[in-house]
């Protein structure tokens, strides 16, 4: 028993892990930004807890304020999009325009669609990375992320 208590202490400080994410929106601009980081253990984890708190500080500096209700949940208020379609930038600025949707919606959906292209991205890296994907697959998939992404 003394054992795997030793054996527990020594293990778990090496396991944490820590994910951050929160949408931050300018009040004059409406563009709306993310800061993201995830480690694990005992290095990983507080390195990412820095390197997200400097984001948001850095944003606040610029007077980006916290969007609660994208951080939450970023699909929350989102229409579904016209029929046979994906959201995306163009579609959501053109329904906007239109008066389709409003500008909190316009402004939930861009994150949305934002967030759609920072994971699969990500996940692409993460892939390739891992030796499971070659450079022009990565390549190729980015592409495609950024043709979904404005439309």
């Amino acid at each position: 028993m003394l054992r795997i208590i030793a054996l527990s202490l020594l293990v778990l400080p090496v396991i944490g892990c820590v994910s951050h994410s929160t949408a931050l929106v300018h009040p004059e601009t409406e563009e709306v930004r993310w800061c993201e980081a995830s480690g694990w253990g005992a290095i990983g984890a507080p390195h990412a807890t820095r390197i997200y708190s400097r984001c948001v500080n850095q944003l606040k500096e610029q007077g980006y304020v916290v969007d609660h209700a994208a951080s939450a949940n970023p699909s929350a208020d989102i229409p579904p999009p016209p029929e046979g379609l994906v959201w995306n930038e163009r579609l959501a600025i053109s329904s906007f325009k239109a008066g389709r949707i409003s500008e909190a919606q316009y402004r939930r959906i861009r994150t949305a669609v934002a967030e759609r292209y920072q994971s699969t991205v990500r996940h692409a890296r993460e892939r390739l990375r891992n030796g499971e994907i070659s450079e022009d697959e990565y390549d190729a998939i980015k592409r495609q992320a950024e043709l979904d992404y404005e439309g």
